[in-house]
């Protein structure tokens, strides 16, 4: 866009400033072409003057400049010109030191005071006799590529008609100035325009910022100077190097006749010879068609397209206003770049139509026909939505913003294709069904004979996404408008790994807790399924005798139970289950259980309350409670076994109660234990001796204080001396034998006789001694 501007303000500068500031300069008003160039044929003398300023210094040396000028736009114009003309002269020997720049520039442009400076510092050296033309080339940048006001525009006269006074007389010169850092694009552009070349481009829409849309990138004196940055220019038109005198004439053909003709024209980089390089269609004294060929070589090498082009040419403009405006091949575009038409495209209007038939061996093969006889018909097709990419005979085509193409066609079979679907959003889209004249095919293949109008229709769809990894049958997908969908879920998925997950609720399009429901699908739809986890516990008892009946507590509900059992239940992941178990102490004959603790598979001992992070066995420990050294509970100090202290509590539970009284019943075991195990150098006397003292002290300690209160009571009342002479004798005959028998291994027996003669002792024989003494 910036190079679009620079165009402007140079070539505006070049018409305003000159045909009001240099003298004669009313030349350049003339409207008519033929008037305002003329041939230029043979070499063409430039004097190219180097000019720096105060504040601004060169970066190019003077035979850089004088390589560009008479080396590259030398080439350049030998080229185009196809010979006609060479560049001579020669660049002053220095650069001259000129005011400051901002003097010739600063938003105010000074043209005529750069030039005449620039001429009469160059004066002295220079012979102006020998030259048709002042080039000047100034330090630093043209100000429409720098952005910098400060900058000089560059700019040219048209023509070269424009007297200045030099010390040679008064002498008539094409004037343009140009920036050192020029590319060879604008070089070409302003010389050609000294040679008399018009502006081509659309000057009002280029001046608003808007694309050219007259000649685009397809001549030297429109955009086409910027090809490849400026680097590389592309040819003048066909119509350029007429008005130049370039262009031989009988190259050139023109149609007069109103019949069919066929010709052979060739691209006009390279001149041919044997076909023609341009085709004249006359229209009226100031317009008509003027057809050339175009291909990438040379200093082409940069066109848009090869092909042909067609421009309408009204000699009536003037300068920047419409001289010859390119034919778009593809108006549907919103370039000028893919303008030229190709083998099989045609332009009509009226009754005159160009047709290019073929192209083979650097030779398109064009038929004109000016009869008027209809050999083509328009196709209008509503794809119904813009942008949509329709296939005619091969070639895509794009719906306008309202859904339309509009096509010529030549009269004949033609197939057409339309998109099976297009997507209006990610969950949105348009099917194909068929066509306005009940064809079903897509591809179809017609006949056109006549100007048709033909619809494409299509059926919409809407995306139902379901959101649920459990379903069974997922029914995510693609819908028709209006259509009802049946969803179905499992309301438990129970996994392997002693998890499941429950249904809870459906949420986003449809809020539902049923797990089947009915989705319309009147548009796009998300349905998510919203689901709970829960992990499975199992509970159970170990170390309590089978058949024991028992209840398990979770969550404050009872279970009754009989060992063994396993109890199984689910719990929602992350909640807090409470369970316990009772009763704590069971008596089973003389032995006694108690609850120790909860273990788990997984974590070992837990305790209620547990959060439920994983499924998991959790066992309650039930032990025969027994006598040992590792007691816990009641504290036992082993060096005097009879002193022993209780942690007191607020409150006693039964457990804790009966612990109290289990107290002496361990300390007595804990007591034959120790008697035991320093007697283990024979086996028999440590039996034997650890059960008379075991049942020894379980007499004396729960039955003695019964019998000694009762016996007591009896002396009282009785006033006997109480006598169990016999009885004890009795006892000891049966400890005795006791002895006797444990020492000839009858074990058991001897144990049990040893057991009731301790018992006696401590509790009758005893309470009996002490109550008989005086």
């Amino acid at each position: 866009m910036k190079k679009l501007f620079s165009i402007l303000l140079l070539t505006l500068l070049a018409s305003a400033c000159f045909s009001t500031i240099l003298i004669n300069a009313n030349a350049l008003n003339s409207a008519s072409l033929s008037n305002s160039s003329s041939k230029i044929v043979g070499p063409q003398s430039i004097i190219v003057i180097l000019v720096k300023f105060r504040d601004l210094e060169n970066v190019k040396t003077r035979e850089e400049i004088k390589n560009l000028v008479f080396n590259q736009l030398n080439e350049y114009f030998k080229e185009v010109s196809y010979g006609n003309i060479s560049l001579i002269g020669d660049v002053t020997p220095v650069w001259y030191t000129l005011k400051s720049v901002k003097y010739y520039g600063s938003g105010k442009e000074k043209p005529e005071a750069l030039v005449l400076d620039a001429v009469k510092a160059a004066d002295k050296d220079v012979d102006f006799r020998n030259y048709q033309y002042i080039m000047i080339v100034h330090a630093g940048d043209n100000q429409d590529r720098s952005g910098n006001p400060d900058d000089i525009t560059s700019f040219s006269s048209k023509g070269y008609k424009y007297p200045i006074t030099t010390m040679e007389g008064r002498l008539s010169f094409g004037i343009l100035c140009l920036a050192e850092l020029d590319p060879i694009g604008p070089y070409a552009h302003y010389l050609a325009r000294a040679f008399g070349l018009p502006r081509l481009y659309n000057v009002a829409k280029v001046s608003s910022g808007s694309y050219d849309d007259y000649v685009g990138e397809w001549d030297l004196m429109a955009h086409g100077l910027w090809a490849n940055n400026g680097s590389t220019p592309v040819h003048p038109s066909v119509w350029s190097k007429l008005q130049l005198g370039w262009m031989p004439k009988n190259k050139i053909v023109e149609v007069k006749n109103e019949t069919e003709n066929i010709f052979k024209l060739s691209p006009h980089e390279k001149l041919s010879s044997i076909n023609f390089h341009a085709i004249k269609i006359p229209l009226t004294n100031k317009t008509y068609y003027l057809i050339e060929a175009r291909a990438k070589i040379g200093f082409d090498k940069y066109l848009p397209e090869e092909g042909i082009l067609i421009f309408y040419v009204d000699e009536s403009k003037s300068d920047g206003k419409g001289i010859i405006k390119v034919v778009d091949a593809h108006p549907e575009t919103s370039t000028l770049n893919d303008a030229a038409f190709k083998p099989g495209e045609f332009y009509q209007a009226s009754k005159l139509i160009i047709d290019v038939l073929s192209y083979s061996n650097f030779t398109y093969t064009i038929k004109i026909d000016k009869s008027g006889k209809s050999i083509y018909a328009n196709l209008t097709i509503n794809a119904k939505y813009p942008n949509a990419t329709i296939k005619i005979d091969d070639k895509t085509f794009l719906s306008n913003e309202k859904g339309l193409i509009n096509v010529t066609l030549k009269i004949g079979n033609h197939t057409i294709e339309a998109p099976k679907e297009i997507y209006l959003t990610s969950s949105i889209k348009a099917v194909f069904i068929g066509w306005s004249d009940g064809d079903k095919n897509n591809p179809k293949t017609f006949y056109l004979n006549e100007n048709i109008n033909l619809t494409i229709l299509y059926k919409m769809q809407y995306f139902l996404k379901v959101e649920s990894p459990q379903i069974v049958f997922n029914p995510s997908g693609w819908y028709d408008e209006n259509s009802k969908v049946q969803i179905s879920i499992n309301p438990i998925v129970e996994y392997e790994n002693g998890t499941r997950i429950l249904f809870m609720h459906w949420i986003g399009s449809i809020n539902s807790s049923e797990t089947s429901i009915e989705v319309l699908m009147d548009s796009p739809k998300i349905i998510k399924a919203g689901w709970k986890t829960q992990k499975k516990l199992f509970f159970t008892i170990e170390g309590l005798l089978n058949g024991t009946k028992i209840e398990l507590i979770i969550n404050n509900k009872i279970y009754n139970y009989t060992v063994p059992f396993i109890h199984s239940e689910w719990f929602d992941e992350n909640s807090i289950v409470e369970f316990d178990v009772s009763p704590k102490i069971f008596f089973e004959g003389l032995n006694l259980y108690e609850f120790k603790f909860w273990k788990s598979n997984i974590k070992g001992n837990v305790s209620s309350p547990l959060k439920i992070e994983e499924a998991d066995f959790i066992i309650g420990v039930y032990k025969r409670n027994e006598a040992s050294l590792e007691a816990k509970f009641p504290e036992i100090n082993l060096g005097n076994p009879l002193k022993f202290s209780l942690s007191s509590s607020k409150t006693f539970s039964i457990n804790s109660l009966y612990e109290i009284f289990l107290y002496p019943f361990k300390l007595s075991r804990l007591t034959a234990g120790f008697t035991a195990k320093n007697l283990l150098f024979n086996f028999n006397l440590a039996n034997l001796i650890s059960t008379i003292i075991f049942n020894f002290l379980i007499g004396l300690i729960y039955f003695m204080p019964i019998t000694f209160l009762t016996l007591y009571l009896i002396k009282k009342k009785t006033r006997k001396t109480l006598n169990f002479k016999y009885t004890a004798l009795i006892i000891i005959g049966i400890l005795t034998l006791a002895s006797i028998i444990s020492f000839m291994h009858l074990t058991f027996l001897g144990l049990i006789l040893a057991s009731i003669a301790s018992i006696a002792i401590s509790t009758l024989i005893l309470p009996i001694a002490i109550l008989n003494r005086k």
